[in-house]
């Protein structure tokens, strides 16, 4: 009975320290709790805070200041004492630190204005110099404008008292510009017509001088031959005897061989360096630019004078003529201007190609006129 007796005592013992920490785990399970939703409380109304210190204005702060500090004195008094202490050192540090930044920022907005205000000063000082130096320069530039008005006023006054003193002056000036204008156009159509009958007695005397189908004169040289030529130079001096002397090449060509002529040249021996010739090297054009055709209509067989760019002297173009049949010839003429008495240099390029493998001969005559 004894040991069933302490077995009953010590089964009470377990069974009422197991209710004991049973209810201290709920207690503290409960504070946990408790703690977790102040917590969370406290952590919302911060942020809630935060949120509205940059829209409310400064007693709304206050009274959520206040209402925070009842609602924290209200939660004291049901929290137990260390966690009470504890959140009076948290409230004094933040009301501690909201009043260091506060006093911070009214130290420097007073600052800002006590440093904007010299500044705003010299700037409205700066805009009045501005102002005042604008309309002086506005006042100078009505005064420059003014003078110039009057100068130009002036100016015309004067023009106006010449024009009339020089009135009669001008009509005789105009009066012998139409006189010089006159004489001018006289003195350009003697000039016309002095040229048309030059150039018509230079053509009379080539007629007169040269025909077709009779022989051709040559005075500078005559190359005849049936054998085919390289590129040969041939120069000779002349002395001119007239002012527009005539250089003269006459081809009396074959159906076996052709001519062909590049870099004619015609120089005062005085002055080298200027050519007399206009296109001396048939580069100009595919035509003949500057020279002039002659009987080249009378050709039978073969074909006359034209430029080609192939087997030329140089790269380029030049002149070749193939004329032929029956004593028929074409010339090639071109006229320069030459001082009588003075004489010049007149050279050129010839050679004779094949054309079939025949042995007649072609003929080239050099006449100057």
């Amino acid at each position: 009975r004894h040991q069933q007796l302490q077995q009953h005592r010590r089964h009470r013992q377990l069974q009422r320290h197991r209710q004991l920490q049973h209810r201290q785990l709920q207690r503290h399970q409960q504070l946990q709790q408790h703690r977790q939703l102040q917590h969370r409380q406290l952590q919302r109304h911060r942020q809630l805070q935060q949120h509205r210190r940059h829209r409310q204005p400064q007693q709304h702060r206050q009274l959520q200041h206040r209402q925070l500090q009842r609602h924290q004195q209200l939660q004291q008094h049901r929290q137990p004492q260390q966690h009470r202490q504890l959140q009076h050192r948290q409230l004094q540090r933040h009301l501690q630190h909201r009043q260091l930044q506060q006093h911070r920022q009214l130290q420097q907005h007073r600052q800002h204005q006590r440093h904007r205000q010299p500044q705003q000063h010299r700037q409205l000082q700066h805009r009045q110099l501005q102002r005042h130096r604008q309309l002086q320069q506005h006042r100078q530039l009505q005064h420059r404008q003014l003078q110039r008005r009057r100068q130009l006023q002036h100016r015309r006054q004067l023009q106006h008292q010449h024009l009339q003193n020089r009135r009669p002056h001008r009509r005789r000036l105009h009066q012998l510009q139409a006189q010089q204008r006159q004489l001018l156009r006289q003195a350009r159509q003697v000039q016309v017509s002095l040229l048309f009958k030059s150039v018509l007695w230079y053509l009379l005397k080539f007629i007169t001088a040269y025909s077709c189908s009779a022989s051709a004169p040559a005075s500078l040289g005559t190359f005849n031959g049936g054998s085919v030529t390289n590129w040969t130079r041939y120069a000779y001096n002349y002395t001119a005897n007239q002012t527009a002397p005539m250089l003269i090449f006459g081809v009396d060509a074959s159906s076996d061989f052709g001519i062909m002529i590049d870099d004619v040249s015609v120089v005062s021996n005085a002055n080298s360096s200027v050519q007399l010739l206009n296109n001396p090297s048939f580069e100009n054009s595919s035509t003949l630019v500057g020279w002039n055709k002659w009987c080249s209509s009378t050709c039978t067989s073969g074909i006359g004078g034209t430029v080609v760019s192939s087997n030329c002297r140089t790269i380029g173009n030049c002149y070749r003529s193939e004329c032929s049949g029956g004593g028929s010839r074409d010339y090639l003429i071109q006229q320069f201007s030459a001082v009588i008495g003075q004489s010049y240099t007149i050279s050129f390029w010839f050679q004779r190609v094949r054309l079939t493998s025949g042995s007649t001969s072609a003929k080239l005559y050099v006449d100057i006129i």
